[in-house]
């Protein structure tokens, strides 16, 4: 096998092709240049399995009224399986729209049943290989005969909209469970509000019993003036605010209830204020000299 080299094969037909298992597919020649747009070299398997065995180089990709063709290259362990007549026919792997319309091909395989016989290997003792380029009638409607075979056909074409079906549905199922979690989650924060709000309510109502019994035991110590109670009951600072206007009421009621007391005792007669301070005196154990005369 020193002397295998690279050999021209047909990559597909043009025209309407009806296959050994009466499919039909259109391929155009947009196909050809889908290919070339992009210039990636198509993979070469066996029997639409397993890893590469060879390849199709992009650049040695060329179209005329027959077909699409292209150079076939197989790696060194390969070569044999083409030498050696363990399969003699190219399978294409076509992607296509809903109405069987060729996009693109994807890969090539090495194959015994095809579903196009067109695709033939014509080997001899391992020398370098052709594929016979017969000349298709260009008009619609032609089909490829060739002799009937079990096939695995099934692999050679993807029909796009059936491959991508099920992805359809599912994210058909998805987009349903999204707008459900979106229910549950909008019903979820209104009920946490809702709590947030009660919970919020039921601090409010607490806080203002505490300090309305606050207030009035401040008042009833005369600790803060009456006129400012109200004042306090309407309070919307936090707790420490709430602490330190108290600390000023209780400032202002402080010097006032001290003034008034100075008041009484500088009203008080002098003698009345001497027996009040004897009294005071005399529970001490002092005697003034007053009380001694």
């Amino acid at each position: 096998m020193e002397n295998f080299k690279p050999l021209e094969v047909m990559l597909s037909p043009l025209g309407r092709i009806k296959g050994i298992d009466g499919r039909v597919f259109v391929v155009e020649k947009s196909v050809f240049e889908a290919l070339k747009k992009s210039q990636l070299d198509l993979p070469v398997n066996v029997d639409h399995e397993g890893s590469a065995i060879g390849w199709i180089k992009n650049a040695s990709l060329r179209l005329d009224d027959s077909g699409i063709y292209g150079l076939l290259e197989l790696n060194k362990n390969s070569q044999y399986l083409v030498s050696e007549k363990h399969y003699r026919y190219l399978s294409p792997s076509y992607l296509v729209d809903k109405d069987n319309n060729v996009q693109t091909i994807t890969s090539l395989s090495l194959v015994n049943t095809p579903n196009i016989l067109k695709q033939a290997l014509n080997s001899i003792q391992g020398a370098p290989m052709e594929i016979q380029k017969e000349q298709l009638e260009p008009q619609k409607g032609q089909e490829i005969e060739g002799k009937a075979a079990q096939t695995q056909e099934g692999k050679a074409s993807v029909n796009l909209d059936e491959a991508l079906k099920p992805l359809f549905n599912a994210l058909a199922n998805l987009s349903i469970q999204i707008e459900e979690l979106k229910k549950l989650l909008e019903a979820k924060n209104e009920g946490q509000e809702q709590e947030d709000s009660d919970t919020e309510e039921n601090t409010q109502v607490q806080t203002q019993a505490k300090r309305a019994k606050q207030i009035k035991n401040l008042v009833a110590n005369n600790a803060i003036l009456p006129k400012r109670a109200g004042a306090l009951m309407d309070f919307k600072g936090n707790d420490e605010a709430f602490d330190e206007a108290i600390e000023i009421y209780k400032l202002e009621a402080c010097a006032i209830y001290n003034k008034i007391e100075l008041n009484k005792v500088q009203a008080t007669p002098h003698n009345t204020l001497a027996e009040l301070i004897e009294r005071q005196l005399g529970q001490f154990g002092h005697v003034s000299a007053t009380s001694q005369n």
